[in-house]
């Protein structure tokens, strides 16, 4: 993570992490995509599988109340 995350000690935040998206939607090129996140839970509550359950369990919601829009 190439970003200063210090500001965020202190304000309940036990976890900083960043994910990458790789899309291929069908007949186009694929994109690339570099999120950052943060968390309350610590490393015991929540390892990197665990946040990324987390991760795809919201777009999963989010893509099924609003739809994809995106040509998927």
């Amino acid at each position: 993570m190439g970003r200063d995350c210090g500001r965020w000690v202190g304000r309940g935040v036990r976890q900083v992490f960043e994910i990458e998206r790789i899309r291929q939607v069908k007949g186009k090129r694929a994109t690339r995509e570099v999120v950052d996140g943060f968390t309350s839970l610590g490393p015991e509550e929540a390892g990197p599988a665990e946040l990324l359950t987390v991760s795809r369990k919201h777009w999963a919601i989010k893509n099924k109340l609003y739809g994809c829009g995106m040509g998927c």
